[in-house]
C-alpha cells in the first residue's frame, strides 16, 4: 500500500503500550553503532489478539514511517535516544507515546479499538479530510459499520444498495440484479468478491445482495479514476474485500429474521497462525409470500442460500496463505410455471510474500463458475435451458514503497474465459415438439500488464498515474461464419464457414489503457483533482432488458463483435467545512464508449448460432454532474444527501436501415436516468435505539411506445417507430428502520431490528407493457412487484 495514501485513510487509533508494565518503552540490548538504526514491533488489537495489519507506525518529528505487514510487524528507522512514536489504523483511537531507544530489540503493541465506531457513518472508512487530501476521484468506500446502520432490507443488510445511495449509482427496479454507474450498463461494472469476478451478484432478482456481511470487512466503488491494476470493463469496479477470521478466540453470531436466517462462526485452529471465519445464510422467503393477499405474489416462490468460508494460514513473518471458497445458489418463479435459478461458485488461493519493509508480492489463483437455468414446468413441452460462464485467473501484484511520498505497484494479470452461450433440452425427447439444441462454446485468453505509481510532488499536489496494456485472442474450437460483401449480415447473405480447432487463434485484440489523477489542495479544508481512464471490455451481454437477468445472454468479442472502448475525464471540487464535520463535493464527468451493442428492431437473441446478425455496434455517450452533502459527526443526527444529474445516449448508424436505429440519431439508452436524488437520515435515540431511513427519487427509465397498430392476416400487431423517446413512470421510495442494541446472559450483545421497505407502498413500475383493446390504440400497462408494504424484523446475537 501506498504510505501517502494510507496516512490520508487512517482513522485515529488509541495505542496502548504493554512493555516492562509501564508507559516507557526500554529496548533492551546491543547498542547501535552508528546515529540511526531499526526498532522491530507488532501491533495486535487488545480486545481480539488479532494482528493490524496495514496500519501506520511513524516518528512525525523524522517523517519517518512505515507500514505493518501480514503479520502485524513493522521495522521502523529511528535514532538512539528518546523519541515520540505514533500508529494508526481504520476502527482504532489515537494517541503519542515515548519511547527510550538504547538497541534492537522486539516488542508488542496493543491498540485499543475505538469505543465510538459503532456510532459514526464511516463511508470512506477513512480521516475526515481524506476526501480532500487523497489523490481518489470518484470513488466511494463504505465500512460494514456503516452499511448496517442503514434501514435493512428486509432484515439484511445489503452491500450493493447502499452504494445506489451515493452520487452516480443507481438501479431500475427492486427487481435490478445490476447497478449503473455513471451512466453505464450493468454489464459494464467489474465485480469482484475478493479478487474473483462475479457475473450475478444478487439474491431474489436484487432484493438481497448475494454478498454475506458478516464476512465483509469494506467495499471500494471506483466510479472514475480506476487503478491500472483493474481492468475488462467499461464503466467501473466494485472491489469486496474480505476480513480475516479471529486469531485469538472464537466466537459466533447468529441472525434470525422474517425472510432469512445466517449464521457466521469464526476463530483459531491454531492460535496466532491459522485462522477460520465461514458463514451460511438461507432464505425461507416461500412462507412469507404465502400471506400476501396479491394472488401474484402469493402463487410465486423464491429461495436462496449462500456460504462462505476464508481460511488463512500465517507460515512465517513474511509469508501468508488465503485460501476462500463461495457459492450462491436461487431459485425463483414469478406467478407462472417457469423458474429460475442461477449459482456462483468460486475457490480462490493467495499467497502473500514480504520481501522486505518495503518490497511485497500477491499472488492469486482463481476458477469460478457462473451458471443459470431456465426451467419450463408447463404441461406441454416442459424444457431446461442451460448457460455458464467459467474462469481460470492468475494474477501477480508487486508493490514497492520507496518513502512516504512515493510508491510503485506493477503485475500482470490472466483470465481464461469459457463460455456456453445456451443449451437447450426438452424433458422428453421422444414426445416434445421441441428439439434439443446447443450453441456453439466460446474460449478466449486476455493478458494484461500493468505499471501504476504515486507521488507527492509538493504538499499542495500528488499525482497518481498508471498505465495497463492487455492482449486478447478469441479462440477455436468455434465455426466462423461468412456473409456476402457488401450486404446486410443477415442468415440469408452466409455465403462460408469456416470451423477452428480447439486453441486456434481467430481473432485477436490489443491496446493501451493510461490512468491518471492528480490533487491540487486549495487548503487545508478545500481541494480540486482531475481524473482519466481508458478501459477495455471483451466480453458483454446482449439483452433487451435493463437489468441482468439469468435469460440474458453473455457473448465474447469476436470478428464482428469488437471490444467496447471507453474513455472518461473527471473533474471535482471537495469541501470541507466545520473541522471535518461536513463534508461536500461537486463531482463532473464525460465518458465516450466506442462499439456498443444494442439489438436490431425485431431481434431474435434466443439460441442463435450466429447472432452478430441481430446485433447492431455504434457509439456511446454520457456526461454528469454529481452533489453530495454529508454530516459525518457531532449530535445525534447524521448522514447525506446527494443529487445526480446524468445522460447516457448511444447512436447506431449503419449502411442498411435494419443496422440503424432511430434513423441514426442519438437516443437514450435503456438505463438513462436524468435525474437521481437520496437522501439518507441516521438519528440516535435514546437508550440505544437508532432510528435510521433513506428516500430515493428518479426519473423512469426510457420506454418504447407504439404509435399505432395494424393487421397482419389474423393478428394485431403493435406499430413502433422510434426507440426509447418515452419515459415510465417516475420511481420513488422511502424505507425506514429501528435498531436497539442491548446485552444479554454473561454480558454478550444483541440486537433487534424493525424495518419496513416502501413506507408508503409506491407501485413502481418493474416493467411497462401493451395490450391490444378492440377499436382503441395500444393501452400501456404497468407491472409493479412489490407495490405495498414490506415490514420485517430481525434477532441478530453475537456469541
Amino acid at each position: 500500500m501506498k504510505i501517502k495514501y494510507l496516512l490520508a485513510l487512517a482513522l485515529s487509533i488509541s495505542l496502548s503500550v504493554v512493555a516492562v508494565g509501564q508507559d516507557i518503552i526500554t529496548i533492551n540490548g546491543k547498542e547501535f553503532s552508528g546515529n540511526k538504526g531499526y526498532i522491530y514491533g507488532k501491533l495486535m488489537d487488545k480486545e481480539t489478539g488479532e494482528d493490524i495489519i496495514g496500519a501506520i507506525v511513524s516518528i512525525p518529528e523524522l517523517k519517518e514511517a512505515t507500514v505493518t505487514d501480514i503479520n502485524g510487524e513493522f521495522r521502523l528507522r529511528a535514532p538512539k535516544g528518546e523519541i515520540i512514536m505514533e500508529a494508526t489504523s481504520v476502527g482504532f483511537e489515537v494517541s503519542t507515546f515515548k519511547a527510550r531507544v538504547l538497541g534492537s530489540g522486539n516488542f508488542r503493541l496493543y491498540l485499543v479499538p475505538a469505543s465510538t465506531q459503532l456510532d459514526e457513518v464511516v463511508i470512506s472508512g477513512s480521516k475526515g479530510d481524506a476526501n480532500v487530501k487523497s489523490t481518489d476521484i470518484g470513488k466511494n468506500s463504505l465500512s460494514i459499520e456503516s452499511i448496517k446502520e442503514l434501514p435493512m432490507v428486509m432484515g439484511e443488510v445489503d452491500v450493493i444498495k447502499s452504494l445506489t445511495l451515493l452520487p452516480g449509482v443507481s438501479t431500475n427496479s427492486e427487481l435490478s440484479t445490476g447497478f449503473n454507474v455513471r451512466g453505464g450498463g450493468s454489464d459494464q461494472n467489474l465485480v469482484l468478491l475478493g479478487d474473483v469476478p462475479i457475473y450475478n451478484p444478487a439474491h431474489l432478482f436484487g432484493f438481497y445482495t448475494a454478498f454475506n456481511a458478516d464476512v465483509v470487512d469494506d467495499v471500494s466503488l471506483y466510479k472514475g479514476g480506476v487503478p491500472a491494476r483493474y481492468g475488462g470493463r467499461a464503466s467501473s469496479v466494485l472491489h469486496v474485500k474480505y476480513r480475516d477470521g479471529d486469531y485469538d478466540k472464537w466466537k459466533s453470531n447468529l441472525s434470525v429474521g422474517v425472510v432469512s436466517s445466517k449464521l457466521a462462526v469464526e476463530g483459531p485452529i491454531i492460535k496466532q497462525k491459522l485462522s477460520v471465519l465461514g458463514s451460511v445464510r438461507r432464505s425461507y422467503l416461500n412462507y412469507t409470500l404465502k400471506a400476501f393477499d396479491d394472488p401474484d405474489i402469493r402463487e410465486s416462490s423464491a429461495g436462496f442460500y449462500d456460504f462462505n468460508v476464508i481460511a488463512n494460514l500465517k507460515l512465517n513473518n513474511r509469508n501468508k496463505l488465503t485460501y476462500s471458497i463461495y457459492k450462491s445458489s436461487d431459485n425463483f418463479n414469478l406467478a407462472g410455471d417457469t423458474i429460475y435459478n442461477w449459482v456462483n461458485f468460486y475457490q480462490a488461493a493467495n499467497w502473500y510474500h514480504s520481501f522486505s519493509d518495503k518490497f511485497s508480492l500477491k499472488a492469486t489463483g482463481a476458477l469460478s463458475t457462473y451458471s443459470n437455468t431456465i426451467e419450463n414446468r408447463s404441461l406441454v413441452n416442459p424444457y431446461k435451458l442451460n448457460t455458464e460462464i467459467n474462469n481460470q485467473i492468475l494474477n501477480l501484484d508487486l508493490e514497492y514503497i520507496f518513502n512516504d511520498q512515493a510508491s510503485l505497484n506493477a503485475g500482470v494479470n490472466f483470465n481464461r474465459t469459457m463460455l456456453q452461450p445456451g443449451e437447450l433440452k426438452p424433458d422428453n425427447p421422444e414426445t416434445s415438439s421441441i428439439d434439443a439444441e446447443k450453441v456453439q462454446e466460446e474460449n478466449a485468453n486476455e493478458i494484461a500488464y500493468y505499471l501504476d505509481a504515486s507521488y507527492e510532488i509538493t504538499p499542495r499536489l500528488s499525482v497518481t498515474g498508471g498505465i495497463r496494456y492487455n492482449t486478447y485472442n478469441y479462440l477455436g474450437g468455434h465455426t466462423i461464419y461468412y456473409y456476402e460483401p457488401y450486404r446486410e449480415k443477415i442468415e440469408e447473405t452466409i455465403v462460408d464457414s469456416l470451423h477452428f480447432g480447439d486453441n486456434e487463434s481467430i481473432q485477436t485484440y490489443s491496446g493501451w489503457e493510461p490512468r491518471f489523477t492528480a490533487r491540487y489542495t486549495l487548503s487545508d479544508m478545500s481541494s480540486i483533482k482531475l481524473g482519466y481512464n481508458r478501459m477495455y471490455q471483451y466480453i458483454q451481454l446482449i439483452s433487451n432488458t435493463t437489468t441482468i437477468a439469468p435469460n440474458d445472454i453473455w457473448k465474447l468479442s469476436d470478428n464482428y463483435l469488437k471490444p467496447q472502448i471507453s474513455e472518461q475525464l473527471s473533474l471535482g471540487y471537495f469541501q470541507n467545512f466545520n473541522k471535518n464535520k461536513f463534508e461536500t463535493s461537486v463531482e463532473g464527468f464525460y465518458k465516450e464508449i466506442d462499439n456498443v451493442v444494442d439489438y436490431k428492431d425485431g431481434a431474435n437473441l434466443f439460441l442463435n448460432d450466429h447472432i452478430e446478425t441481430e446485433l447492431n455496434s455504434g457509439q456511446g455517450r454520457s456526461y454528469g454532474l454529481e452533489l453530495y452533502l454529508k454530516k459525518n459527526s457531532g449530535g445525534r443526527l447524521k448522514g447525506w444527501i446527494s443529487y445526480t444529474y446524468s445522460r447516457s445516449l448511444r447512436k447506431i448508424e449503419g449502411p442498411y436501415k435494419r443496422e440503424t436505429i432511430n434513423g441514426g440519431e442519438w437516443y437514450a439508452a435503456n438505463y438513462d436516468r436524468k435525474h437521481n436524488f437520496t437522501n439518507v437520515l441516521i438519528y440516535q435515540l435514546p437508550k440505544k435505539w437508532e432510528f435510521s431511513s433513506t428516500f430515493t427519487f428518479k426519473t423512469g427509465q426510457p420506454i418504447t411506445y407504439p404509435a399505432g397498430k395494424f393487421e397482419y392476416g389474423s393478428s394485431v400487431l403493435s406499430l413502433y417507430t422510434n426507440r426509447n423517446t418515452e419515459r415510465a413512470p417516475m420511481y420513488h421510495r422511502l424505507d425506514i428502520s429501528f435498531t436497539k442494541k442491548f446485552y444479554v446472559f454473561e454480558n454478550k450483545n444483541a440486537e433487534f431490528n424493525f424495518s419496513v421497505y416502501n413506507l408508503y407502498g409506491r407501485k413502481n413500475p418493474f416493467s411497462v407493457f401493451t395490450q391490444d383493446v378492440v377499436g382503441s390504440p395500444p393501452q400501456a400497462y404497468q407491472l409493479a412487484v412489490l407495490g405495498v408494504p414490506f415490514p420485517s424484523i430481525s434477532f441478530t446475537f453475537y456469541l
